[in-house]
């Protein structure tokens, strides 16, 4: 018998602060992250700069991501929307 640590699925994370918030969607599937998207994102630095994030997601398979110079706070965001799916999808 397998320990499988996530269900299969899309699930979703919001991580915010007092200058705005990014939004994502995990994609689960046998027990690995295949598919990471910034569904939205209201923070004072454009999307474009955390855009390249979701790849280290996959690559990493967690949310320990590299943060961006100039984007602290929008990459804080993102790693704690990435937790919070990653948690529902421990969770389901």
């Amino acid at each position: 018998m397998t320990n499988k640590k996530y269900q299969d699925g899309t699930y979703y994370g919001k991580g915010r602060n007092r200058i705005g918030s990014v939004e994502v969607a995990v994609t689960i599937k046998s027990d690995k992250i295949t598919d990471v998207q910034i569904t939205k994102c209201t923070t004072s630095y454009p999307k474009a700069y955390i855009d390249h994030l979701p790849t280290q997601v996959i690559a990493r398979q967690n949310e320990n991501v590299d943060i961006v110079s100039g984007a602290t706070r929008s990459s804080e965001d993102f790693m704690n929307a990435i937790h919070q799916a990653l948690q529902n999808a421990k969770n389901a």
